[in-house]
């Protein structure tokens, strides 16, 4: 939250205080950088990511706005290394190092790999692992004589090297090291995952990953998670890389003092070599090999994110067990598992229930990034039910329940059926395939869908089977990387809270102070928050926190201790919106402009949806009992996004 404190009378009005600092109105204008359906579908299809915290489903991944792009190694590093904020000289010298060092995320020093094939010790008896220190003592003579690197016997354990700048220093590389184990990668680096991981080269990476895990996500997950590293270290302690200028002070800087690579003293063989591979990469941008990745020159494309079901789990009971046959026709790449008289969440005798399914393929790295549980038929489903199941999958993939339909007792299902509608308005990345309005809209009569049973009408005939698969298939071609990337939605907005995962943790400016007080959006973010938030809705462009929080650093915006200054939302114009600041407004007049349409942005302390210390909210509208409708990035669950409005 943003702790600015405003030293000015307070302003009385029903049920909260307001200082008003600054009230800034936005007026929408023709954005040139809206991003269409076709380019979404575009990103999708080219591998490029959003950021996600555990890194499943959406194409989203760790590292905030970073994308990926292209079908060659030196096109996706450069497409990561310009979307998450590096200038084209930038970008080619940081790669000039790059490709001198790791072979891919993974990668780790060959040296020490050799040192662990022959189980070597530290003096101490340790281990030569990932967390080995320098302080560890000496290399065992036995085991590093003859190892190259000049790693010889007496010469200090200087570390590991990980990833594509081959982390090494102790502090550095266990700050990489966290942050893989936060998004849950760690399992590529520790123990004898340098057996094989530290060894492979990028392709062979995605490979393995793909075979292992029945998708690359982790392997999109692994690339940007290392180039946000990349930018979060250059920007908090090598920030002396962004006064450089030409493409030889990048690469020259970052091999002597971001690398720090051995031999790459000024004027050395090391430093000339990475210096001439910049140039080169250079080149390749001003004569247009890297054009197609470009941010902001994106080639449009359709299609579905995935018609043949390679990323799609399917759980199903006696209607899906009935209509295999058509589903590996549609859907021949899709992961089914149906059983007749198979239950939502209980097991039975030799037929364990969908939930026990989800949670056995999670376990084994089998859950694919769309979930399509076509289960009730069975039960008579609770809130709590479909709670547990969605619990178990978790909020990064995409989740489909079915309803439920029985030609001889029609209303039989309607207590499941509402309780999937209801699910949906709850979870951000749940949705229902309607299979009983499927049944009803199409042509001819219900019989010549569903057999007419004596007992429980619900299984597919021959016709009915194709029409559930194409029905399911329509519903996976329907997801787009901004379906599942997106924030809470409330009515035709979108709300960002500044706590929320992936924005949350991180840095807003180079303001740590300590563990307790980071300085970062989640305690410091409420004006980046609030803006995106305005920008979002007038643009209709998913701006999020992290965006206008790099971007306010830039832009000198940041008040570490405090927050931001107001004037951030001058910010907004570089959407093509209209900013004026229109000083202390009274109420009436607020609500003048806001039914004119117009938004602001406002910063003052009192009671919530402010606080006691200062808050950013924006204003988005009013009711027509003149309650005003905000947008609040710090109280989630206290319902002051909600359409009531508040007085």
């Amino acid at each position: 939250m943003d702790v600015r404190k405003i030293s000015k009378r307070p302003w009385c009005y029903k049920l909260f205080v307001v200082i008003f600092s600054i009230l800034i109105l936005f007026s929408p204008t023709t954005s040139t950088m809206a991003i269409t359906d076709e380019e979404l579908d575009y990103f999708a299809n080219n591998n490029i990511l959003f950021y996600e915290p555990d890194s499943s489903r959406n194409f989203c991944t760790s590292g905030g706005d970073c994308y990926i792009a292209g079908e060659t190694r030196d096109k996706k590093l450069w497409s990561a290394l310009r979307h998450v904020g590096f200038t084209p000289e930038q970008a080619a010298g940081v790669m000039g190092n790059i490709v001198h060092e790791g072979h891919s995320p993974t990668r780790q020093e060959e040296a020490y790999n050799i040192a662990r094939d022959r189980n070597c010790r530290t003096q101490e008896g340790k281990p030569y692992d990932i967390y080995i220190d320098a302080t560890d003592g000496v290399h065992h003579a036995s085991c590093m004589q003859s190892i190259y690197h000049g790693y010889a016997a007496g010469n200090g354990v200087a570390g590991v090297g990980l990833g594509f700048i081959q982390w090494t220093s102790h502090g550095r590389r266990l700050g990489f090291i966290e942050k893989m184990q936060e998004l849950g990668l760690l399992k590529y680096f520790e123990g004898n995952a340098y057996k094989t991981y530290g060894r492979y080269t990028d392709s062979q990476l995605q490979e393995a990953i793909k075979k292992e895990t029945g998708s690359d996500r982790d392997y999109w997950a692994l690339w940007c998670a290392s180039i946000k590293f990349i930018w979060t270290e250059m920007n908090d302690s090598y920030s002396a890389f962004f006064s450089k200028s030409t493409v030889a002070e990048y690469a020259g800087y970052t091999a002597t003092f971001y690398e720090a690579c051995q031999g790459c003293s000024p004027g050395a063989g090391g430093y000339n070599s990475r210096i001439a591979s910049a140039e080169e990469f250079y080149r390749k941008y001003q004569s247009g090999e890297f054009d197609d990745v470009e941010s902001g020159n994106l080639p449009s494309a359709t299609g579905s994110t995935d018609s043949t079901g390679g990323n799609v789990t399917i759980i199903g009971d006696n209607v899906t067990n009935s209509s295999l046959t058509a589903l590996n026709s549609t859907l021949p790449d899709a992961d089914i598992h149906a059983k007749d008289s198979k239950h939502f969440t209980t097991d039975a005798s030799n037929n364990p229930s969908g939930l026990s399914i989800i949670k056995e393929l999670k376990n084994s790295n089998s859950l694919r990034d769309i979930v399509i549980y076509a289960l009730g038929s069975n039960d008579t489903v609770s809130k709590d039910n479909i709670k547990s199941v969605v619990d178990e999958i978790g909020p990064s993939r995409k989740i489909f329940f079915l309803t439920n339909y029985d030609i001889s007792d029609t209303n039989k299902y309607d207590n499941n059926n509402k309780e999937f509608s209801a699910a949906s308005s709850t979870y951000d990345n749940v949705k229902v395939i309607d299979w009983k309005n499927a049944i009803l809209t199409a042509s001819g009569s219900p019989s010549d869908y569903i057999e007419n049973e004596t007992s429980t009408a619900i299984r597919p005939t021959a016709k009915g089977a194709e029409l559930f698969a194409k029905t399911i298939q329509e519903a996976i071609n329907g997801v787009r990387p901004s379906d599942t990337c997106a924030g809470t939605i409330d009515g035709d907005y979108e709300i960002y809270y500044q706590k929320d995962e992936p924005w949350g943790p991180m840095p807003y400016g180079d303001c740590y102070v300590s563990p307790t007080d980071p300085g970062d959006i989640a305690q410091a973010g409420c004006g980046p928050s609030s803006l995106a938030m305005i920008i979002t809705a007038l643009t209709k462009q998913r701006i999020t926190p992290d965006v206008i929080a790099k971007k306010a650093v830039k832009a000198g915006y940041r008040v570490c201790g405090s927050g931001s200054y107001a004037t951030i939302a001058n910010l907004a114009k570089d959407y093509g919106l209209k900013v004026q600041n229109y000083g202390r407004l009274s109420i009436g007049q607020i609500s003048q402009y806001l039914r004119q349409g117009m938004m602001f942005q406002i910063v003052g302390s009192g009671p919530v949806p402010l606080s006691n210390l200062g808050h950013f909210i924006g204003v988005r509208g009013i009711t027509s009992s003149g309650k005003w409708l905000i947008f609040d990035s710090a109280h989630k669950g206290q319902g002051t996004n909600e359409q009531s409005g508040i007085e």
